[in-house]
């Protein structure tokens, strides 16, 4: 087992390079690091919510830029991102997290999805 910190780019950076130094390959990211955050708006801290930002937005994107350098590299590899919380779903007390699975599957997301498909096709 291989422990890393997703909001940390240095964590990340090792963490990877300590797995290709084991095991020469890297075939599979499943992104599913995260936690729910709940309570109003008006109860949450701006430090409460950039933190939930940190590891549920940015760690996926850390993660995915980690690992496809290797994957373009071997020419194939596949990320999974599991969300933690159906997108939609009407929670009032969990709105940082809709706000953020918002940004996340409509931003960065197709971005990934574009890299996937340019990853595949290099084979």
């Amino acid at each position: 087992m291989i422990a890393l910190d997703v909001d940390s780019d240095n964590s990340v950076q090792s963490g990877v390079k300590e797995l290709l130094d084991e095991t020469g390959r890297l075939d599979v990211l499943v992104n599913n690091a995260g936690y729910v955050l709940t309570g109003g708006v008006e109860e949450t801290s701006i430090e409460e919510a950039k933190s939930q930002f940190e590891t549920d937005f940015f760690g996926p994107v850390r993660m995915t830029k980690a690992v496809l350098p290797t994957m373009r590299k071997q020419g194939a590899g596949l990320i999974v991102n599991i969300p933690r919380w159906p997108l939609f779903y009407r929670v009032p007390s969990r709105v940082t997290m809709r706000r953020r699975k918002l940004l996340y599957w409509h931003g960065p997301n197709r971005s990934v999805m574009k890299s996937r498909a340019s990853v595949s096709k290099s084979r």
